[in-house]
């Protein structure tokens, strides 16, 4: 949150409940069942991290890369023929799959 003071990027069911019962008229507003939906539809909407310079795959095929720094968000496609497009804060199509480098396929240990 820009300008948010510090510890307002997260908020307890218990501390949303309280707020609600401060509310004028708080019984309109039932606040522990009140909280407790909208914590449940945050969380049900929140948007995955995904690792800064990690590779993921997205439905249709396509390879993008979590670029670091500012602007965060922002995405790098992979294209087959080695290429690369910056996406701006234009997000890939969800849900990505991380993309997980393979290990030796001969059968070694890189670690002994």
């Amino acid at each position: 949150m820009t300008g948010a003071p510090e510890g307002a990027e997260s908020i307890t069911e218990a501390e949303l409940a309280a707020a609600f019962g401060r509310l004028p008229l708080p019984g309109l507003y039932d606040g522990g069942k009140m909280a407790a939906s909208l914590v449940a539809d945050v969380l049900a909407h929140r948007e995955p991290e995904y690792e800064p310079g990690g590779i993921y795959l997205s439905p249709d095929g396509c390879r993008y890369m979590r670029l670091d720094g500012p602007p965060s968000g922002c995405w790098m496609e992979l294209h087959a023929n080695g290429s690369t497009s910056h996406r701006g804060d234009g997000r890939p199509e969800r849900p990505l799959r991380k993309l997980v480098p393979e290990g030796p396929r001969d059968g070694t240990n890189v670690n002994d």
